[in-house]
């Protein structure tokens, strides 16, 4: 019993002895401080909002030494548009085995000129079809630091062993 009113007085004693005026915030300093800054803060305030994208386009298939052996290299050139952003063009290029394996990379380019940056390695079917869980990693302009993800269902139309057209639509979010 006397060892832990000892243990316990001594760890007061350091709780006590540990703190310094200096270390405490007073909160009315603090306060003033956010007030001046809050047209900072609010200027750097990050916009999210729903994101929604239909598109088509065509595709081709071409020789390329960024896919890994046994993967065709599928680019994708097209237009879409985005709601609440307007027209995009957009480039995708697709390492697939047309089976389990996507690896995509892309940019979508407004007529401003600003890019907004795409990558997906993870694909798969559901009942609305094949999709493609895109993520969006930054760009240029407002989309400097933009995030998002949606999920992209895709269909692609063969009209030759190396050309055809594509088409889809996504819904998720984005951030920037």
């Amino acid at each position: 019993m006397k060892a832990r009113i000892i243990l316990t007085l001594a760890l007061m004693a350091m709780i006590f002895l540990g703190c310094s005026k200096n270390s405490l915030v007073d909160p009315i300093n603090e306060t003033q401080d956010l007030e001046k800054n809050q047209p900072n803060l609010t200027s750097k305030a990050a916009t999210t909002q729903p994101f929604s994208i239909i598109g088509n386009g065509t595709l081709a298939i071409v020789e390329s030494l960024e896919c890994d052996e046994g993967l065709a290299n599928v680019q994708m050139r097209g237009k879409s548009k985005i709601k609440n952003l307007g027209m995009v063009k957009t480039l995708m290029k697709n390492c697939t085995d047309y089976n389990n394996k996507n690896f995509i990379k892309g940019v979508h380019t407004f007529g401003n000129g600003n890019q907004l940056n795409f990558y997906s390695d993870e694909s798969g079917i559901d009942r609305n079809g094949r999709f493609h869980v895109i993520i969006y990693y930054g760009g240029t302009g407002k989309f400097k630091n933009a995030i998002g993800k949606i999920k992209l269902y895709c269909t692609e139309n063969y009209v030759g062993p190396l050309k055809g057209t594509y088409s889809n639509y996504g819904k998720g979010t984005l951030t920037y």
